[in-house]
């Protein structure tokens, strides 16, 4: 057993070293062990203990409470890298302890006990618990390659007890490995004092680095216990929603309070067509809810084109509404998931569109789809983060020039497009500007209305064959009833082909028939 620097093995100090032989007699030619074996060389890192040894203080380790990554006695980097650290040198030592079972299970004759090599009866001077401070501590650090520093004191157990503790270790374990020398004392077996030595301490330093690990979860346990006394219940993603939305109320002026995401779909002095949200549906199965969002609302603003296709673009004009969103995680967790909803009213109908807006005066729909008649559809949204600008910079700080580069053109692109956007469309106004009828003329026209759109949804039909044609003096009555004269047309005509075409595929069934029946007489 050895102890080097870097990753230079060559360069090493020796701790133990030891050579011992067995010799096994069989009734067989084969051997039942390989004649030659070199088993792999078991390492483990103790980066974690150098960087800690003070030449005054000895084995030094605190907390940094002040960085902002530290949440709890538990949940630090400090603790967490060192208990990365002990459960290393817990698989390390198990490792070794193993090999050395493996060897004392070779039977060479000797006749010794293997029982009796173990930590038991070695002190663990481990104990979680918690104290104030003091200048008076007790025991005596000489000999030990921990100093305390300043000392803390508690009405339990005064730290400085630790020192005592620390000397009962020391004292158990070498009386543990002393009693080994009448046991073991011929080196020349494979069970000897040394392997006895190197089994009982690594076993102990197991037990070490399980009550390391025990303690400090026990003291974050009590913690949690205690805020869970203090509080009432234990807290879910939901819980913490509503602490939030609380707090929302409490900060923010009612001007600049976060909303509900959940608004009527209405023409000004109209009754709304349908409702348009996005809501949080909560993992453990309560009733979906409107997400609240910062709101910054504009009744007017530029123009901003659509393009539907490769040379048509569509300006649109209305009231535009900016949100900002902040979604928290609660370990890790949402608790819940999102969704787009729409729903219309039934006689109602409008379309909704989905997209991003890649520039101040460009909207870039990815779906669309049209909502009527009582429809109530839900679309799930998949929100996926990308890295802050300081978590960018990090990241690619360690990149050649020209992954560096490539980094951030596409780090561009991804902001360029990450402004979600929503349009939504009232059909019926675009539909009157589109028959060259007056505002209002289709609102009570319920049954023109939906032949109108029967007809150019399913049909196709040409907006020119049922728009107003006539002079712009015209009366808005005498406009609706032409148009409505020309739907009736239209409708009549495909009533007609209808009928034609059902006429003839009667035709053809009962010609079909008749064939039939002359071959079944033949």
């Amino acid at each position: 057993m050895f102890i080097f620097k870097g990753n230079n093995p060559d360069e090493k100090i020796s701790l133990l070293k030891n050579k011992s032989t067995a010799q096994l007699m069989t009734s067989t030619k084969s051997t039942p062990k390989p004649e030659l074996s070199v088993p792999p060389s078991l390492d483990a890192s103790l980066t974690f203990l150098s960087q800690r040894i003070s030449p005054t203080t000895g084995l030094d380790f605190s907390i940094d409470r002040s960085s902002k990554t530290c949440r709890t006695p538990r949940r630090n980097r400090d603790i967490e890298s060192a208990l990365r650290h002990f459960d290393e040198i817990s698989m390390w030592a198990g490792k070794v302890v193993q090999y050395f079972h493996n060897v004392f299970a070779v039977p060479s004759g000797h006749g010794l006990a293997t029982s009796a090599i173990n930590s038991a009866g070695v002190f663990v001077p481990v104990l979680p618990f918690f104290e104030r401070v003091s200048h008076e501590p007790r025991g005596d650090s000489k000999g030990l390659l921990v100093s305390l520093g300043k000392m803390r004191e508690s009405g339990v157990l005064h730290i400085g007890d630790l020192y005592l503790f620390l000397q009962e270790h020391k004292r158990s374990l070498n009386a543990k490995i002393d009693s080994f020398g009448g046991l073991y004392s011929n080196d020349n077996y494979l069970i000897n004092r040394t392997s006895a030595r190197i089994v009982c301490t690594l076993s102990n330093a197991r037990e070490i680095s399980s009550n390391v690990r025990s303690g400090v979860d026990y003291i974050e346990h009590m913690l949690f216990e205690q805020l869970l006394t203090a509080i009432g219940k234990e807290l879910k993603p939901l819980d913490f929603r509503n602490y939030m939305d609380y707090h929302y109320r409490i900060l923010f002026n009612e001007a600049y309070a976060p909303r509900p995401f959940c608004y009527p779909i209405r023409r000004p002095d109209h009754d709304p067509e349908g409702l348009l949200s996005i809501e949080a549906i909560p993992n453990d199965g309560g009733l979906p809810h409107p997400i609240y969002t910062q709101v910054r609302y504009s009744s007017s603003g530029a123009p901003m084109k659509i393009p539907i296709s490769a040379g048509t673009n569509i300006t649109f004009r209305g009231e535009r509404y900016v949100h900002g969103c902040i979604l928290h995680s609660f370990s890790g967790d949402s608790g819940a998931k999102f969704q787009l909803t729409a729903r219309a009213r039934q006689f109602s109908v409008f379309l909704v569109l989905i997209g991003r807006i890649p520039s101040k005066d460009t909207f870039d729909p990815s779906h669309a789809f049209l909502v009527k008649n009582k429809d109530d559809i839900k679309i799930p949204l998949d929100f996926q983060t990308i890295p802050t600008p300081k978590q960018f910079k990090d990241a690619i700080e360690s990149l050649s020039p020209e992954q560096q580069r490539f980094a951030k053109a596409y780090r561009g692109m991804q902001l360029s497009s990450t402004l979600f956007g929503i349009v939504v469309l009232q059909l019926k106004p675009q539909l009157e500007k589109l028959l060259r009828l007056p505002n209002d003329s289709l609102t009570k026209e319920i049954e023109l209305t939906e032949q109108l759109f029967e007809l150019f949804l399913e049909y196709q039909i040409p907006s020119d064959l049922l728009s107003f044609g006539g002079p712009a003096h015209v009366s808005g009555s005498e406009r609706l009833n032409v148009v409505k004269s020309n739907t009736n047309k239209i409708m009549e005509m495909i009533k007609e082909e209808k009928r034609i075409q059902l006429e003839e595929e009667r035709m053809k069934r009962m010609l079909e028939l008749q064939r039939l029946e002359e071959e079944r007489k033949r």
